[in-house]
């Protein structure tokens, strides 16, 4: 009689498109994982480089690798054929062009209360322009989020995340709900990892950072989608409302999805540098996107981000940006300083410093060369001939008042 396979603990889901100069790194990354028990599927999301060889290269080393090949759609799509593929205990995703720390599933799954939380959520860090920060979750969410007196938080999205790959799901639990990333090139986990967020009857916290995220990498599986009208954040955020409602869980997470909500709203229209389309989004979400949300009544007491809700009011008082405008004017300055880092500010003030004495030191040279060739024509013969001259006219004058009476 043949013995029932051991389920894996974790079945880690990665699309992969056109991704060959991260992806081994990415793999190594997994299959070097201390937790053994773990199944790896990759869906081959139709890529037209060298990824789907270097797939085929650790599927035959790893027999815990699995490899999906489908036609080109986007990482919505990836992610749920790997999810409908998937065997293991838990779900974890990772993006092809990211790398996680070799202890990363084991400290997951072993978090306090992981053994009967729907879903385990972890720190990150981000590398950007070949360097690494780290991004521990908030002592706020850290300190409550789990749902109290049958509301969550209103940071819980915030803190969490909207990304798939610092958490695990519960297998059993997202198919018993039917949860699924929508088919989209941009936004498509939001719904799916909120929904899960909101819907869980308990969340475990793991202290660790061991997912790497690379930040400002284009052209992969999650590429822009060209814009178009409607604005897809906004689509999105509109899905997972229906989403929460579908599930029954919408009163205990109203807050944390108004301040979701709000934040993606002042993201995109304050991070939108093309005229015609910031104004065509302001005029949107004044006209009926904000009361669609269920913004537009929203009290200031719910909101997590005060600088977000006296956005929220510019823009409901009025048809045209002008408010906005005088708003983000009046704040830049602080805004800047919230943006950056003291030592890139630091390094923007001398940069201002040495430019300043760049420029004086260019027009002290300037001013002297001019002095130098003033007083270089002032001695030239023909004003020395004319200086001698207005001399010899007026000795005659001095010799005449020096004579007494």
């Amino acid at each position: 009689m043949t013995a029932n396979p051991v389920m894996p603990k974790v079945s880690v889901i990665i699309p992969v498109y056109n991704v060959e100069k991260y992806l081994r790194q990415c793999l190594d990354s997994v299959v070097g994982q201390t937790l053994r028990e773990i199944e790896i599927i990759c869906v081959d999301d139709g890529s037209t480089d060298g990824s789907s060889a270097i797939l085929a290269e650790y599927a035959a080393k790893d027999t815990r690798i699995k490899v999906i090949v489908r036609e080109h759609t986007n990482a919505g799509d990836s992610r749920n054929a790997g999810m409908a593929a998937a065997t293991g205990e838990y779900l974890g995703f990772v993006d092809a062009d990211d790398f996680v720390g070799a202890e990363m599933l084991a400290r997951m799954t072993t978090a306090d209360g992981a053994d009967t939380a729907d879903v385990v959520v972890a720190g990150h860090r981000t590398l950007e322009n070949g360097k690494i920060t780290t991004d521990r979750l908030a002592k706020r969410f850290l300190d409550a989020h789990n749902a109290q007196d049958g509301v969550y938080p209103p940071w819980l999205f915030l803190d969490a995340g909207v990304a798939p790959w610092n958490k695990l799901f519960r297998r059993a639990f997202v198919q018993g709900l039917g949860l699924c990333f929508q088919s989209a090139a941009r936004h498509n986990d939001v719904r799916f990892v909120c929904s899960a967020l909101a819907a869980a009857n308990q969340l475990a916290v793991s202290n660790t950072c061991g997912y790497v995220y690379r930040r400002g990498r284009r052209g992969g599986i999650t590429q822009a989608e060209p814009k178009r009208g409607g604005f897809l954040f906004a689509e999105v955020l509109l899905s997972l409302r229906q989403e929460i409602v579908r599930l029954g869980q919408f009163e205990k997470a109203a807050q944390a999805y108004a301040n979701l909500a709000l934040a993606h709203c002042c993201y995109h229209l304050l991070g939108e540098f093309e005229p015609t389309v910031f104004m065509a989004l302001y005029s949107e979400l004044h006209a009926h996107l904000l009361a669609d949300l269920g913004l537009q009544a929203a009290g200031e007491a719910i909101f997590v981000n005060k600088k977000h809700y006296n956005y929220l009011q510019a823009i409901l008082a009025d048809a045209t940006p002008l408010s906005l405008w005088m708003l983000l004017l009046k704040e830049r300055y602080a805004s800047w300083k919230e943006l950056c880092s003291r030592g890139e500010r630091i390094a923007v003030l001398q940069k201002s410093v040495t430019d300043a004495q760049n420029r004086i030191a260019a027009l002290t040279a300037k001013n002297g060369a001019m002095e130098a060739k003033l007083r270089e024509q002032q001695r030239t013969p023909e004003n020395l001939k004319v200086q001698t001259g207005a001399l010899t006219a007026e000795a005659p004058e001095a010799k005449e008042e020096s004579t007494p009476c």
